[in-house]
C-alpha cells in the first residue's frame, strides 16, 4: 500500500509491506518549503511537528513504558528537543532506556547526558547512556559511533523497529532528504535479534575498557549472538529468502558488509541499472566496481548533494575523489544534486544502492543503513547496515529515488 501525504514543509510517502516475516514499513521524508526543498530556518521547526516521525517514536517508547519493556537508541547525534523532551517524562515515569551515542556528543554537554543526568525515575537508575567512537588520546585510532536505530522490546515476543539514513537531529526529522523504516516483528526474528544483538555488543564493550569502547570486544560479542556465521552468498541468499532483509554492522576489520556490496555491484548484468543516493562518497573499491559495471554496460545514476560537488563538505579528500574518480566526465556515471541549504545544514542525507536484477534472476535489491559510503563506515565505524529484497519495500526505495531524481539538476 503507497500512501503519500504532503503537510506543511515535507512529503512523507509511507509504504506498507506484509510480504517478508516482518512488518515493514517505508517513509519518506522529502522537504518542501518555501523555496522548494530549499529551506530556511524557520521552517524546521515547524517540520519536525508536521512529520511526526518524532512523536511516533515517542508512541513506540510510550507503549515500552506501559509493558515494562526497554528502549534501545543508537544514533551519532541527538538534538531533537521534542523528542528528548518526551523521553525525558518518559523516563521519570519509569521507561527503561539504553543510549548509544557519539563520543563527542558527551558529557558536559547533550541530550544524551541530559536523559541521563535529569530523568531518571526517583530512586532508580533506569536510563543508561554510553558513549562510543574515539576518545579525546585516540589510543586505538579513529572511529565513530554513527549507528542510527531505535528499538522499543514491548514484551518477551515483540518488538517494533526504527531505522534508516537519519540522525534524531531537527533536520533528520524534518527539512534534510532522509529515508525512515519502521518494522514490526517477534524479536526472535533475525533482522530485530541482530540489532539486539548489535545493543549487546555495544553495551559490552563499552564496558571493557576504562576510557573507551573495545572494538574486539564487541565483534567477539557480536560474532556469539549474530544469526548468521559468515555473509556468504549461499548465507545471504537463505537470509533474504527468510526474513526480506539481512542486517550487518561495523566495526568490522574483515570487511564483510562491503565484499557482499561489492558481489552484488558485479552480478547486475549488462543492459541494467544501479541507482545510488549518498552525501559522503570516499570508497575507492565502491567507486571501481560501479566502474565496472558501468563498461559492462550498466547504466548508473547517482544523486548527490550540491556540497559534493561544490567543495562545501569539509573534507579535502572528498574533493579530491570527486575531480578525480566521481565527476562525470571522469567516471561516465550519470549524476544530478540538489542544492540545500549549508547554512542550516540541510542535507540530501539519503544513502542507499538500489541494484536492478542481479544475475538477471532476482528481483531488485536494496543495500542501505547509516554507514556513508566510506573505508571508515564499513570497516572501523559503528554503523548498522542492510541488504533487502522485500518487494514492496524495494519498490519504495525505487519511488524514492525515481522522485528526487525527477526533482534534482543534472550535472
Amino acid at each position: 500500500m503507497n500512501i503519500q501525504t504532503t503537510i506543511g514543509s515535507v512529503v512523507l510517502l509511507f509504504f506498507v509491506s506484509n510480504v517478508s516475516a516482518l512488518d515493514w514499513e517505508f517513509v519518506s521524508l522529502t522537504p518542501n518549503c518555501r523555496a522548494g526543498f530549499f529551506c530556511e530556518k524557520d521552517e524546521v521547526i515547524s517540520s519536525v511537528e508536521q512529520s511526526g516521525l518524532s512523536k511516533r517514536l515517542l508512541a513506540m517508547a510510550e507503549r515500552a513504558r506501559i509493558e515494562n519493556g526497554q528502549v534501545y537508541m543508537a544514533f551519532m547525534s541527538f538534538s531533537e528537543t521534542s523528542l528528548f523532551e518526551g523521553l525525558c517524562d518518559l523516563g521519570r515515569n519509569g521507561l527503561k532506556l539504553e543510549g548509544f551515542f557519539d563520543s563527542k556528543a558527551g558529557p558536559p554537554s547533550g541530550l544524551g547526558h541530559r536523559l541521563e543526568t535529569e530523568c531518571q525515575s526517583p530512586g532508580k537508575i533506569n536510563i543508561t547512556i554510553n558513549y562510543m567512537g574515539m576518545p579525546a588520546s585516540g589510543r586505538s585510532g579513529w572511529r565513530l559511533h554513527h549507528n542510527k536505530y531505535f528499538i522499543a522490546q514491548y514484551d518477551s515476543n515483540l518488538a517494533e523497529m526504527a531505522f534508516g539514513s537519519a540522525n534524531v537531529s531537527f533536520n533528520g526529522v524534518s527539512v534534510n532528504f532522509e529515508n525512515w523504516n519502521f518494522v514490526t516483528g517477534n524479536v526472535q526474528d533475525e533482522f530485530i535479534s541482530d540489532h539486539l544483538c548489535n545493543a549487546r555488543a555495544m553495551h559490552e564493550a563499552r564496558r571493557a575498557g576504562a576510557d573507551e569502547d573495545d572494538p574486539k570486544v564487541f565483534r567477539e560479542v557480536l560474532e556469539s549472538c549474530l544469526s548468521y556465521s559468515d555473509l556468504s552468498p549461499g548465507v545471504a541468499e537463505g537470509l533474504l529468502v527468510r526474513e526480506g532483509g539481512i542486517a550487518m554492522f561495523s566495526p568490522d576489520p574483515l570487511n564483510r558488509t562491503f565484499k557482499l556490496l561489492e558481489d552484488q555491484i558485479d552480478r547486475v548484468p549488462k543492459g541494467s541499472r544501479i541507482q545510488l543516493a549518498v552525501y559522503f562518497f570516499m570508497h575507492k573499491e565502491l567507486i571501481e566496481a560501479l566502474r565496472r559495471a558501468s563498461s559492462r554496460g550498466v547504466s548508473v545514476e547517482i544523486l548527490i548533494d550540491d556540497d559534493l560537488s561544490t567543495g562545501q563538505i569539509s573534507m579535502p579528500t572528498q574533493k579530491r575523489y570527486w575531480r578525480e574518480l566521481i565527476r562525470p566526465e571522469v567516471s561516465g556515471f550519470k549524476i544530478r544534486e540538489f542544492d540545500t541549504n549549508e547554512n542550516i545544514f540541510q542535507l540530501q542525507h539519503n544513502k542507499y544502492v538500489i541494484l536492478y536484477d542481479v544475475d538477471g534472476k532476482q528481483p531488485p535489491r536494496v543495500f542501505g543503513g547509516a554507514g556513508q559510503f566510506t573505508r571508515s563506515a564499513f570497516e572501523t565505524n559503528y554503523e548498522n547496515f542492510f541488504l533487502v529484497q522485500d518487494s514492496n519495500t524495494v519498490e519504495a526505495y525505487i519511488q524514492q529515488f525515481s522522485t528526487l531524481w525527477s526533482m534534482a539538476k543534472a550535472l
